[in-house]
């Protein structure tokens, strides 16, 4: 069930890019790499990378999505930071139903070995009992014009 709903959100998060009229992300070559541990969860026959994003002084894990077209923060992680959503809460559908969603800033977080850019992002309510900070979605990753995944290393590389 769980994961079902995690599914979902990242889903939503990949509706919500166009719902939440999201700015168009141009890689950008002048950004320094970044390179976070992966971490991979077995669940069954599934494989569901993550990583460790700091927002604030907590570290929240986070799964890696690369079929997110925006980056998604539980909405327990947006409470706890102290984080305020903004905008109209709007409904996006995905595998098993939907999801509501708002738009969040965040100035302060880090992936790994670098400060990651303030952007904003959306935020909704994951369901997974707060195992999962969020999902890490495409719009991180382009920022820095590739994204390598290592698995054998454990190591998530953008850029570079």
């Amino acid at each position: 069930m769980a994961h079902q709903k995690l599914v979902l959100a990242g889903v939503a998060a990949a509706a919500a890019a166009g719902a939440a009229a999201a700015p168009s992300v141009v890689a950008q070559s002048d950004q320094p790499p970044v390179t976070a541990k992966l971490d991979v969860l077995r669940a069954g026959p599934e494989r569901v990378p993550t990583a460790k994003v700091r927002i604030g002084r907590r570290t929240y894990l986070f799964i890696v999505d690369t079929g997110a077209s925006r980056t998604l923060l539980d909405r327990s992680v947006v409470r706890r930071e102290g984080l305020r959503p903004f905008g109209e809460r709007r409904s996006v559908g995905g595998v098993g139903g939907t999801l509501r969603v708002q738009r969040v800033r965040v100035r302060t977080w880090r992936l790994g070995d670098r400060d990651l850019p303030a952007m904003t992002v959306v935020t909704g309510e994951l369901g997974d009992g707060a195992r999962f900070g969020g999902l890490l979605g495409s719009d991180v990753m382009a920022r820095y014009g590739t994204a390598r995944f290592d698995f054998r290393s454990e190591q998530l590389v953008l850029g570079g």
